[in-house]
């Protein structure tokens, strides 16, 4: 297991007596940039908490959050100097500062009528301008559906630094697009992610339970930045959320802290004793080859037998419903056009097994690792070369086969 930054670490998102600051019907991120004191004193509580890690409150961020302020014109503008603030105010403390890239707001089929691209093209341009004001690692903030998370980490990773990830579910373990953390997590360490894990919405335990059962699947760590209140949404008492941490940390999940904290709820994790190895065998063992589409994980054996291939048309959704399972656990479909790759992702909900695509074409093979909301096998059996298909999918996370 390599991971950029020492472990186990405290990552420090924005405290709840930061964002109460900020008056009703402002912006958060022009707020900042007008108050860089108010950063500076959450900086420095978060060191006082013991946090290794900052983030710099950029989350709402990106040109389609800011149009509800009707500042998206600002966006290049606000990313640079609140990044800039952000690494001014961490630097007496010798403190690594990430950039949050959170929700665009904006959703691709079935959630929304979005292409993919464009969403895609909010998240380039904002790691573009926190990149270039010095972050030192990407963290993508409480994301509510796979198709979100995979633009913002193609977007991330073109800039070779560290990406953290998180996911919003609610009390079920479901996002909005109805997807789980596990398809999740074997989508994202398959691209390239640091780490992943959970943010918000559920108390310390529940959070824990839900990462427990995703550990032996993981091959790189987890994070949990759970809410500080317990179901009743009553804020928990400091030292009953610090040791509910200190639990996480037993588990093996390493990378800790909390959304909205109270600033004795931030204290109260300084004395956490993070002088403790993290289990390797959740990581080292990890059971991860596996496709995968929002809702479902499909754990591949050490043979895959793929079906005879599907044409990639208008009834795909119900042939990948009837389709018989007699002898193959993949199901083969067969694109042609840029066309065929977004029908598939569309449709890719209503499989009952591993999807495998075949095609001749490279950018209709890109198309569909680019589009489809999860992980795919790639049918070498084609015309192009494994030097070419490799590459491609070590981008996309796809399983070469």
């Amino acid at each position: 297991m390599s991971f950029p930054f020492s472990l186990p670490a405290i990552i420090a998102a924005p405290s709840a007596s930061l964002m109460r600051q900020v008056p009703p019907g402002e912006c958060p991120e022009e707020w900042y940039c007008r108050h860089p004191e108010a950063l500076s004193q959450s900086f420095a509580l978060a060191r006082d908490s013991g946090a290794s890690l900052l983030l710099a409150p950029t989350a709402g961020g990106n040109a389609a959050a800011l149009s509800a302020f009707g500042l998206e014109g600002s966006m290049k503008q606000l990313n640079l100097e609140l990044m800039r603030l952000a690494k001014e105010a961490a630097a007496p403390l010798g403190l690594p500062v990430g950039g949050m890239l959170g929700p665009t707001g904006r959703f691709v089929p079935p959630l929304g009528e979005e292409d993919f691209d464009d969403i895609y093209e909010l998240y380039r341009a904002q790691v573009h301008e926190l990149v270039k004001a010095g972050a030192d690692f990407l963290f993508l903030s409480g994301h509510q559906c796979l198709s979100d998370l995979r633009a913002a980490m193609l977007a991330a990773k073109r800039k070779k630094l560290p990406v953290l990830a998180s996911l919003t579910v609610d009390s079920s373990g479901k996002t909005l697009a109805g997807g789980t953390l596990l398809p999740a997590v074997i989508v994202l360490q398959a691209m390239g992610a640091d780490a992943v894990g959970l943010e918000g919405n559920l108390p310390p335990e529940d959070m824990r339970e839900m990462l427990e059962e995703v550990l032996p699947h993981a091959s790189i760590p987890l994070l949990a930045l759970p809410e500080a209140e317990d179901e009743r949404g009553v804020p928990l008492a400091p030292e009953v959320f610090a040791g509910q941490c200190a639990a996480m940390l037993d588990a093996g999940i390493p990378l800790i802290g909390g959304t909205g904290l109270l600033s004795k709820q931030m204290q109260a994790l300084s004395g956490l004793d993070l002088n403790r190895e993290i289990p390797g065998d959740f990581y080292e063992d990890a059971d991860n080859y596996a496709a995968a589409i929002e809702s479902e994980a499909f754990f591949l054996g050490e043979d895959i037998f793929l079906s005879e291939p599907l044409d990639c048309s208008g009834g795909l959704g119900e042939d990948l419903i009837d389709i018989e399972d007699d002898g193959f656990n993949a199901t083969l479909v067969r694109i042609e056009t840029p066309d065929d790759a977004q029908w598939l992702a569309k449709e890719a909900v209503m499989t009952r097994q591993p999807i495998a695509v075949q095609t001749d074409s490279l950018p209709v093979l890109e198309a569909a690792l680019r589009y489809f909301p999860g992980r795919l096998i790639i049918d070498s059996d084609c015309e192009l070369e494994e030097e070419v298909l490799s590459p491609l999918a070590a981008k996309y996370g796809a399983i070469l086969y």
